[in-house]
């Protein structure tokens, strides 16, 4: 490990050990390593312990320059002496030595940078922003933005988590910032832009004018170092002359940064309301004593050869104690994990590994030109640098929510209304919802007058089995009425009476009950409190103006619903004395408007009654009237306006546009290429992104596109294909770059894992038999139809041989049917997928194919992959290792 001097120029000893206690503790063992080591050798010329990189050994190189005397410790050019330690700290600052780490970086070199996609930033806002969204995530351009609501005081914050490593190597070195107003309104004000929060009382400071009024997006570099400006931003008095301590030091600017804890980029410029943008923030190493002059290594230096510098080789590394300043350094950003997925091909030049997802980066050449090391199993200590990264590789454009079905349409609704989303990161969804209703209920409002017969009619329930109602001690023989209507029997079975689920229908002949008979003698009833039943006295139905049998507008998950409301039917009882006082409904239809009419059959003497339907809608169709941006994760919908009283719903959505596709006309130059219907209506949605074209007369042809009209859903080309794309023909469009993807030069090729047609038809099978779907597979017997089928799907032989690389990756049809599904697992040997279909033993995923959907052979596809990294890794001296 090669740890940099904590400070460039000459401090006191005590102002260096109190402001980086560790770096200098570190500092004197190495030190004292040397003087401990030329004292047991009689104060020869040169000492060296052997080192193992990896292990903890090291080898220092003590010269005779820097032989002082004991106690003592030149270094560089400062011009002082370290004071001797106690044998005791010797002793401990030598063990110390002895397990440090590699920690190599130099100037230019970023010590950290922003990725808000997976280390989300807060806001830092005293007196709040009256925000309306609050801090989003713009997930395609990886930066995030707020909208305030007025005049206040705001900062994007880093979270403590990102302030890594010795944050004192930015000393001497800059802040990258890129910012950018999108909105604003008011009059500009002062404030500090950047703002470095430190632990220690009194020692948080900023730095003012960096954005000037007018700035729209900018780039601005703020330089890390005392006379740039930086000030206190709670300065305290001083001692004795009563001023304000404002300017800030050099020892105090790097005290601030090794006891940094948070840094905070402005984002309130303007008294009115403003949108602001952060796109990223980078912090970059500064030059430090020494470096000035120090040269790179090559190959040909066998660490260090004659340059009076420390350098670092596969093998070991020296210390050299007598230079001027700091050792020559590279910092390295930290990776670990475990790898997912491993190549099997112990022949190959190089490997393609899959990356443990849960602590690898998403964006393509992350990892390019980083060694990786293997600290575990059983290639043990081979080491290579990764060539190619691909990162995350999606078929998928935009970052709004594109698509959105209904999976439970819920119940309860008094009306449409509209929606919006939430996600870990995203902003700007909205939706509206239409609802058809059903009539479960109705409300007694008043009973009215006049409508019960002249002669009333009672059943008494006398027989019950097993707290079933089996009979009553009435018959149609035994008792005489008028006014009754033949329909169910209302039944009322109110405190004390327990029981449920009596049933009973009554058929009546001018207006006399004929017959009344037990349809379902429900549960739980005794003849202590028997429930009362009465024969219906009137009915009602329900008409619909919209008229039965006509379409509704939209369409739901492709299948059409029918206008005009039908199947309801009601039917009412009274207390015998004139008044209404129960609705049974019998059937709460569905499908009606609420332009709904009911009519109400009672006698001609039935006056001034309220019947008061209870409406029940559900969703029918959804409508997305905007997509948004910088969703991730899966979204929560709520009803923000209208929909009142909904319940019970559940809707499905997706992120972004699925490319793959057929183009829609044949080409008229070799860098067009007409996209098929489903193709973005927005200009230049597809501009700098990748087009692969994967069936037809240019299959494989590939080439960035330039720009896009959307109206005549024309893709211009950067480049010329080898032949004219025609109507039909597969394509698929990614924001991977197509270098990416495919480089000769570099023997990088993904394009051939994750583009190709399928070697034979999808295979849905169950019990030894096969089907070309699930819907078949599930008619062949009752056992597959339980969830028996699975379904696989033999992949292009270009497919990767190793197993489960595709696994939970997506399937994307290119043959124009926009056909989905999740891989659930994957046989390399056979390069067969198991796909997520909809009933299958692999149903329930996220992806899904439709049971009725078949596949067959030649059917171009496309799949999406993550975290693939090609690297050719070797032991020692170079022997390749096995899978």
């Amino acid at each position: 490990v090669l740890i940099p001097h904590p400070y460039p120029l000459p401090l006191s000893p005590l102002a260096r050990f109190l402001a980086h206690p560790l770096a200098c503790f570190r500092f004197y063992a190495h030190s004292l390593l040397c003087w401990l080591l030329k004292r047991g050798q009689g104060g020869s010329d040169l000492s060296t312990v052997a080192h193992t990189p990896g292990i903890g050994n090291t080898t220092v190189t003590c010269p005779a320059a820097s032989r002082a005397r004991p106690g003592t410790m030149r270094h560089g050019h400062d011009g002082f002496r370290y004071p001797g330690l106690t044998s005791v700290v010797k002793l401990a600052s030598v063990a110390l030595a002895l397990f440090l780490v590699q920690i190599r970086a130099s100037p230019g070199d970023l010590v950290v940078s922003t990725d808000f996609r997976n280390k989300m930033w807060t806001v830092f806002a005293p007196k709040g922003t009256a925000s309306k969204v609050g801090l989003e995530l713009d997930f395609a351009q990886n930066a995030i933005k707020l909208k305030d609501g007025g005049d206040y005081e705001w900062y994007f914050e880093a979270p403590a988590d990102f302030i890594a490593g010795d944050m004192a190597l930015a000393y001497n070195g800059s802040i990258l910032v890129q910012l950018q107003s999108l909105e604003w309104e008011g009059e500009f004000k002062e404030g500090y832009d950047i703002v470095l929060v430190s632990s220690k009382k009194g020692n948080t400071i900023g730095i003012k004018n960096i954005k000037k009024d007018g700035d729209t997006s900018r780039h601005y570099t703020v330089p890390v170092v005392e006379t740039a400006g930086w000030e206190y931003v709670n300065p305290v008095v001083r001692r004795g002359g009563g001023q304000l301590r404002k300017e800030v030091v050099r020892e105090q600017l790097i005290t601030t940064l090794n006891t940094l804890t948070h840094i905070r980029v402005r984002g309130g410029f303007y008294k009115g309301v403003e949108k602001t943008q952060l796109r990223s923030l980078r912090v970059v190493q500064g030059v430090m004593a020494g470096d000035e002059v120090a040269v790179e290594a090559v190959a040909s230096d066998g660490c260090c050869s004659s340059r009076l510098r420390a350098c670092v080789s596969p093998v070991t590394y020296s210390l050299l104690f007598n230079q001027p300043g700091l050792h020559c350094t590279e910092y390295l950003t930290l990776s670990k994990g475990t790898i997912d997925v491993g190549d099997t091909d112990t022949a190959a030049a190089g490997k393609t590994l899959r990356l443990q997802p849960e602590t690898s980066a998403p964006d393509w050449d992350y990892y390019v030109n980083k060694r990786m090391e293997i600290t575990s199993g059983s290639a043990t200590g081979a080491s290579g640098t990764i060539s190619a990264y691909l990162g995350k590789l999606a078929w998928t454009v935009g970052s709004g929510i594109t698509s959105l079905s209904i999976v439970n349409a819920g119940s309860g609704c008094q009306g449409p209304g509209k929606l919006v989303a939430s996600a870990p990161s995203g902003s700007g969804f909205e939706a509206s919802f239409d609802v058809l209703f059903s009539i479960p209920s109705f409300i007694v409002t008043s009973g009215g007058v006049g409508c019960s017969g002249t002669v009333t009619e009672t059943f008494t329930v006398n027989a019950v089995t097993a707290g079933a109602v089996t009979g009553f001690a009435e018959t149609a023989a035994t008792v005489t009425g008028d006014g009754y209507v033949t329909g169910s029997a209302i039944v009322i079975c109110d405190h004390p009476c327990a029981g449920v689920g009596l049933a009973a229908f009554c058929n009546a002949t001018g207006g006399d009950v004929m017959s009344i008979e037990i349809t379902d003698g429900g549960s739980g009833y005794d003849l202590t409190n028997p429930p009362i039943v009465k024969c219906p006295e009137g009915s009602i139905t329900a008409t619909d103006p919209d008229g039965y049998g006509s379409e509704y507008e939209n369409v739901v998950n492709e299948t059409v619903v029918a206008r005009g409301g039908s199947g309801f039917e009601a039917f009412f009882s009274t207390d015998g004395n004139g008044v209404i006082d129960r609705v049974l409904v019998t059937n709460a239809g569905s499908g009606y408007s609420a332009a709904t009419t009911f009519n109400y059959f009672t006698s001609l003497t039935c006056i001034e009654y309220t019947l008061t339907p209870v409406w029940s809608g559900y969703f029918v169709a959804v409508t997305i009237l905007a997509n948004g941006e910088g969703y991730t994760g899966v979204p929560t919908f709520t009803i923000y306006t209208g929909g009142d009283l909904c319940e019970g719903w559940t809707l499905s959505s997706q992120i972004g546009e699925n490319t793959p596709s057929t183009v829609f006309q044949n080409a008229s130059a070799l860098n067009a290429v007409y996209l098929g219907l489903g193709a973005s209506h927005v200009d230049g949605m597809y501009n700098g992104m990748t087009l692969v074209l994967t069936s037809g007369t240019a299959v494989g042809g590939m080439a960035v596109i330039s720009s896009y009209n959307a109206a005549e859903r024309l893709a211009t080309l950067e480049t010329s294909l080898t032949a004219l794309p025609q109507t039909g023909d597969g394509y698929a469009i990614t924001p991977t770059p197509a270098r990416v993807l495919q480089d000769s030069a570099r023997s990088v090729d993904f394009l051939s894992l994750v583009a190709g047609s399928t070697a034979s038809a999808m295979d849905c099978a169950c019990g030894g038999s096969s089907f070309t779907s699930l819907d078949q597979c599930a008619a062949s017997s009752s056992a597959c139809a339980a969830r028996g089928c699975t379904c696989t799907l033999q992949l292009a032989a270009t497919a990767s041989s190793q197993t489960d690389v595709y696994k939970d990756e997506v399937l994307f049809l290119t043959d124009g049917s926009g056909a989905t599904a999740l891989v659930a697992a994957y046989d390399g040997a056979t390069q067969t997928a198991t796909l997520a279909v909809e009933g299958s033993a692999f149903g329930e995923y996220g992806r899904e194919l439709s049971s009725n959907v078949t596949i067959g052979s030649g059917t171009a596809y496309v799949l999406s992959a993550s975290y693939l990294a090609r690297v050719r890794l070797a032991i020692g001296g170079g022997t390749a290792v096995a899978g």
